[in-house]
């Protein structure tokens, strides 16, 4: 008899804790009161300091070099509302809605200062930079590319408009990724920064806010919808392959190595394994009383939170480091047999099988529960192709 190969997913389950746990597998270290402020939006890294979008307090500066003991280091009022950023080199770019694009130079984080501003056709929502163009995301006007060679003379050298309201985007290769609010990923040809075109699109269930890439695929925050995973292989033809509805509304979303993290409104943070695009899974969260976070910037074992009332600083160690390694798989008669190597200290593993055969899992009922790193399959039935994770508890 011969067996179609199993598609197999690792990822990390570790024991949880009481109903309800305020977090799991996350910890605080630090924080900083912004409560005085009408929220933070939006978080970016950069060496030793986090630069946030303070809506109506512009730039705040945070050294975070000691991840227990943040404390402001400067700021840069903005006369908008600063509703997200990007820092490229010594400036950073602030999308500051009916004030356009701020530019400010953080070469000294404790005396930061306007350089230059351009105003947007609409109200700046997102910006990316990639080079010396920076990439607005303009609500009504869709996206916007500005040469911010001189930043004090920043000039629009072209657009492309989006069916609804452009709310965020993210920049890979020769191509532009747009959140357009209830029209979906709308994905733009910028090898031409002076003529962008729109090349393909995907529509999402709700409102696409905002949208990270890496490697083929793109992750959009879609608001109630949670978290939707695009196939961005062919940009003329993207497709959902596959989401993962979170508790609150998805608001950001960033990418770092084999995980999102996902800014989810009044459901915190969360923290997703897509090691497999097909199947994510949920390695750890936090979401303690009133941490309504608005966007979060991966760094190493940390994590760095926009949160409306505090900048957050988040060690996220035990959620992206306890993945099973080296899954292996192989046929033995009418068998399949998983091994992998041991993930101390674990107590036991969970093996969980697609229920039927070319189904997708579902569910996440273990099939089986072992205390050895390997389990044979006995009842497979021959000619099918069954999907597998393993996980383990510590």
């Amino acid at each position: 008899m011969q067996y179609k190969l199993p598609v197999i997913s690792t990822a990390l389950l570790l024991a949880s804790a009481a109903a309800f746990p305020q977090s799991w597998n996350v910890q605080l270290t630090g924080f900083v009161s912004y409560a005085w402020t009408q929220g933070l939006n939006d978080v970016v890294m950069q060496g030793n300091y986090a630069y946030i979008a303070a809506t109506s307090s512009g730039l705040r500066i945070v050294d975070i070099s000691d991840p227990f003991n943040p404390f402001e280091t400067g700021f840069c009022d903005t006369p908008g509302w600063a509703n997200s950023l990007d820092v490229s080199g010594s400036a950073a770019y602030i999308a500051d809605g009916s004030s356009g694009l701020r530019i400010i130079d953080v070469s000294n984080p404790s005396n930061a200062r306007e350089l230059g501003f351009f105003d947007t056709a609409d109200d700046a929502y997102g910006v990316e930079i990639s080079g010396s163009l920076a990439y607005v995301a303009a609500y009504y006007e869709g996206l916007r590319v500005i040469d911010v060679s001189n930043p004090a003379n920043p000039q629009e050298i072209g657009f492309c408009d989006t069916p609804h309201r452009a709310l965020q985007v993210t920049v890979s290769g020769d191509y532009a990724y747009v959140a357009d609010d209830q029209a979906g990923l709308r994905i733009i040809d910028v090898s031409n920064p002076a003529s962008p075109f729109e090349t393909g699109f995907c529509d999402t269930p709700d409102e696409a806010v905002d949208a990270a890439v890496a490697d083929d695929f793109a992750y959009v925050a879609d608001y109630w919808d949670g978290l939707r995973i695009i196939d961005i292989a062919d940009p003329a033809h993207p497709r959902e392959i596959a989401f993962y509805d979170t508790p609150g509304c998805a608001s950001g979303v960033a990418v770092s190595g084999d995980y999102v993290y996902i800014a989810d409104w009044e459901g915190g943070l969360r923290i997703v394994n897509i090691s497999q695009p097909e199947y994510p899974l949920l390695t750890g969260y936090y979401d303690a009383l009133w941490s309504v976070i608005y966007g979060a910037a991966p760094a190493g074992q940390f994590a760095y939170a926009a949160d409306f009332a505090y900048f957050r600083v988040l060690d996220c160690y035990q959620a992206i480091n306890f993945i099973i390694r080296n899954l292996t798989i192989a046929v033995f008669g009418n068998d399949i047999i998983l091994n992998w190597e041991a993930a101390p200290p674990a107590q036991y593993y969970n093996i969980y099988r697609s229920t039927e055969p070319y189904f997708p899992i579902s569910g996440l009922t273990p099939y089986a529960t072992v205390t050895a790193s390997g389990f044979t399959d006995v009842d497979a039935l021959a000619q099918n192709q069954y999907y597998y994770i393993v996980t383990y508890i510590r």
